[in-house]
């Protein structure tokens, strides 16, 4: 793998006229400290993908609303949250301005 990680680097070094390594900086990770966290977290990833892409991109947003059972999905955690699934739907699909500020506080890299 490193030695095809190696040659793709330059590759695409040499056909983009740049230099340096491609694959840089790990992934950003954030501590989940709150209940409200993990909610608005769960609902930033699941805009990404767009969810009205339900079948073409792969996602466990269907999961959340009842329309698929995956065995490893464990939504319960954030559903005991709302009512019943179409809750959870208003929240990720319609966030309100507060929820909107908290989101942008809870961005990684900010």
């Amino acid at each position: 793998m490193k030695s095809l990680g190696t040659r793709y680097t330059m590759y695409f070094n040499k056909r983009h006229n740049r230099e340096g390594g491609l694959f840089q900086n790990r992934y950003k990770a954030v501590l989940v400290d709150s209940e409200e966290q993990l909610l608005h977290l769960s609902r930033y990833i699941h805009l990404n993908p767009h969810p009205k892409i339900l079948t073409s991109q792969p996602s466990s947003y269907p999961d959340y609303l009842n329309l698929k059972e995956t065995s490893w999905i464990h939504n319960h955690d954030i559903l005991k949250n709302f009512t019943n699934p179409l809750a959870y739907k208003k929240f990720v699909q319609n966030p309100d301005q507060s929820a909107l500020s908290v989101i942008n506080k809870l961005t990684l890299d900010s």
